[in-house]
């Protein structure tokens, strides 16, 4: 069977009986249940328009993220030199300055988007133009925005674990990107037909690309 064919029966099984993609929800089970099948069959699937969304709900909420982090973090050095000795000066001055959250939002999301955007093109050129497989950038789209599901759901998460401790903002992203790098490495090879090697090679750009995604919100809380 040619290429074409099986994406087309990839597709058809990805409906329900109502001809409805699938939900978020159902996505993220079968990352779980059946992580090869459901990847390939979204990442060859009608699913740009998805994907669309996914990206910028990532960037929003990865955005928010960085508010509440700072927000913490502010309150946090506030209340220090607050009963701390000759630090009520400080603590006036930083209390009247204002912080351009609007600006430190909307610069995390379009960095998230710009560098998911990136991944994806990233993907075309290995798979597609090094390695010479058939692969659109909307394929390489979705297979990036298939995974960032999981990524979504850490990033919430997060978001109440900030107003807790940074530490344990840190550990969940660890786990949350521990579980999306071995999805990836079970996927790469079966969803885009590489070679071991090849895979190698793909694996330890992504996790370049997935490093610079983490960093974003730390690079502009030190900015």
């Amino acid at each position: 069977m040619d290429k074409k064919g099986y994406e087309e029966v990839e597709v058809y099984t990805y409906q329900d009986d109502d001809n409805k993609k699938e939900s978020v929800w159902g996505l993220f089970k079968g990352l779980f249940t059946e992580p090869v099948k459901t990847i390939r069959r979204y990442t060859y699937g009608n699913n740009f328009g998805i994907s669309w969304i996914l990206t910028i709900v990532l960037g929003i909420l990865t955005g928010l993220l960085t508010i509440i982090m700072m927000e913490t973090a502010i309150g946090t050095h506030m209340e220090e030199m607050l009963y701390g000795s000759n630090s009520l000066e400080s603590f006036i001055t930083i209390s009247n300055y204002n912080i351009p959250y609007f600006t430190i939002f909307l610069v995390t999301t379009l960095s998230v988007i710009a560098v998911l955007l990136i991944n994806a093109l990233i993907i075309k050129f290995i798979v597609g133009w090094l390695f010479k497989k058939d692969v659109t950038f909307k394929n390489a789209f979705n297979f990036v925005n298939i995974l960032n599901i999981i990524l979504i759901f850490g990033v919430i998460i997060s978001m109440l674990a900030a107003l807790i401790s940074f530490s344990l903002v840190g550990a969940i992203h660890l786990i949350i990107y521990i579980v999306m790098f071995t999805l990836m490495v079970l996927s790469l090879r079966e969803v885009f037909e590489l070679k071991d090697s090849d895979t190698i090679y793909a694996f330890i750009i992504l996790i370049a690309i997935y490093f610079l995604i983490a960093l974003i919100p730390i690079c502009i809380l030190l900015y």
